[in-house]
């Protein structure tokens, strides 16, 4: 029994090959000392933590209940390469299960004093290898950063990564979809389209994305503030940051402060002007919405909930007699309303929509019964537990001898096909019994919540009307082009909503 770990190294010429030469090297000295083997851990991740380690998990938890009277494993420092705290995980499942540990070398049997002392000294020796091995390779990747190179896994859109020809490291070179990052600059500084409204017109025009999926405003963003389309290397921006919480270790990935950052002249070529850049982002700069400061109510109800539809900013107010939402973006044809105007559009909408989903909730009904879906649940689950004992069949084979090891991996593998597949059946009936129950549950909660929104709308305080409305809608897109005048009474004003839906029903 053994378990391997995949370094930097291995995975750089094929973690497969690597896992495989450990597992012939280890299969060679069960046979050689005569062990049987009865179960075999492949962890191809190379993780910092137990908990970024799936296969060690199963590993540990076997190991403390005394499922086995050993563990083979190329070398001590395979086991755990975490903080103090994983080191004594391991060696306390090790300690206290009796568990022997079997390496090429050496026997450790963590009932013998010297053998504890010698496998905790490896442990510690694993872990200060590991961290001046990530020191390295974090200065190397500075160093690189800073000499121009990119260092990055996964390239900008708009650009493929190559390998530098007669040194080490990779740059960029702009590919096919290099034209779509310049229309984006394009429609941002000379049509004065915002993110949103880029979104939109790149989805009109079919330009694809990264995943495929379509485009969101977040992503044009993304590219309109990432200077490795000037020419530059950025490196730090969203490094990632660790933090305790009840003894789990959670990591984020925050935007760092400018003076964290670095920023390098790239040798790779720009795909658009330094000027157009620095004009995007003066123009981003000067049109962030305003947030009310800490020491100042708000004033706004709308504030976070009513946005443009033409270019997808905020929606702000305009103090006056009477207030106005308006929209401040430069070039947008949008016409500002009166607050009060756009309140109770708002609330009519909201009571429509709350009519229209009645009837559409009255007309759903009878909900399809759950029976039959849960009873093939239950069916399906049945069968998994059948596989599992199936499972442990094959191992207890292979312990009396009648299947070999070829044949236990191979009937193994059959088994684990059909373990997967069932688990997906299990998913896809469990997500239909979900959707089942989100109709329920629309029922319960979402259509007395925005009755409840509606009554005590009227009677509430400006914060209160804020929270009440963010209770309710995700989002209420704003549209007026003509100005009334003395002449011109027309009010195209049209307000669209998104509503809080608890699941998509």
């Amino acid at each position: 029994m053994r378990k391997s770990r995949a370094d930097a190294e291995a995975e750089a010429h094929g973690a497969g090959e690597t896992l495989a030469r450990h597992e012939a090297e280890l299969i060679h000295l069960a046979a050689r000392l005569n062990i049987n083997l009865t179960k075999i851990y492949r962890e191809v991740v190379s993780g910092e933590t137990i908990a970024s380690r799936p296969q060690m998990q199963k590993l540990l938890a076997e190991v403390e209940a005394g499922a086995w009277q050993g563990v083979l494993v190329v070398e001590i420092t395979r086991l755990a390469r975490g903080d103090t705290i994983d080191q004594g995980l391991v060696a306390q499942a090790f300690k206290y299960s009796g568990t022997k540990i079997i390496t090429p070398t050496k026997i450790y049997d963590p009932a013998n004093e010297f053998d504890e002392e010698y496998f905790e000294f490896g442990l510690f020796m694993s872990r200060r290898e590991y961290k001046m091995i990530n020191q390295r390779q974090q200065r190397g990747r500075i160093a690189s950063s800073q000499e121009g190179k990119y260092v990055g896994n996964r390239p900008p859109y708009g650009y493929r990564r190559i390998k530098l020809t007669g040194q080490k490291g990779w740059t960029l070179e702009p590919d096919e979809n290099a034209p779509n990052v310049q229309l984006i600059y394009n429609l941002f500084t000379k049509e004065g389209l915002g993110a949103t409204k880029i979104a939109h017109r790149l989805n009109e025009l079919k330009v694809p994305t990264i995943t495929g999926k379509p485009w969101i405003d977040a992503v044009v963003r993304e590219i309109l503030t990432n200077p490795v389309y000037a020419g530059w290397i950025r490196w730090g921006a969203r490094a990632v940051c660790k933090t305790a919480e009840n003894g789990i270790i959670k990591r984020s990935r925050p935007r760092a402060a400018s003076e964290n950052i670095i920023l390098a002249p790239g040798i790779h070529p720009a795909i658009i002007t330094q000027e157009q850049f620095d004009l995007v982002q003066q123009e981003l700069d000067a049109h962030k919405a305003p947030r009310a400061r800490a020491d100042r109510k708000l004033q706004n109800p709308l504030a976070g909930v009513v946005f443009c539809a033409h270019c997808g900013k905020p929606m702000t107010r305009r103090p006056g007699k009477p207030d106005m939402l308006m929209c401040f973006t430069p070039g947008c044809p949008t016409v500002g309303s009166s607050q009060h105007r756009v309140e109770d559009e708002l609330q009519r909408v909201l009571r429509n929509w709350l009519k229209r989903y009645k009837i559409q909730i009255a007309k759903q009904q009878p909900l399809p019964m759950a029976v039959p879906l849960e009873k093939t649940l239950a069916n399906l689950q049945k069968e998994q537990q059948q596989l599992e004992k199936q499972s442990a069949r094959i191992y207890q084979l292979l312990e009396q001898g009648v299947y070999s090891t070829e044949e236990f991996l191979q009937r193994r593998a059959d088994v684990g096909r059909q373990q997967d597949d069932l688990c997906q059946q299990i998913s896809k009936v469990q997500e239909e019994i979900d959707q089942q129950a989100a109709i329920a549950e629309a029922q319960q909660m979402i259509i007395p919540r925005i009755e409840r929104v509606l009554q005590l709308y009227p009677h509430s305080s400006v914060e209160e009307k804020n929270s009440l409305l963010k209770s309710v809608l995700t989002r209420s897109e704003y549209s007026k082009t003509t100005r009334q005048t003395r002449k011109v009474h027309t009010d195209d004003m049209k307000l669209t909503i998104q509503p809080r839906l608890p699941r998509q029903v």
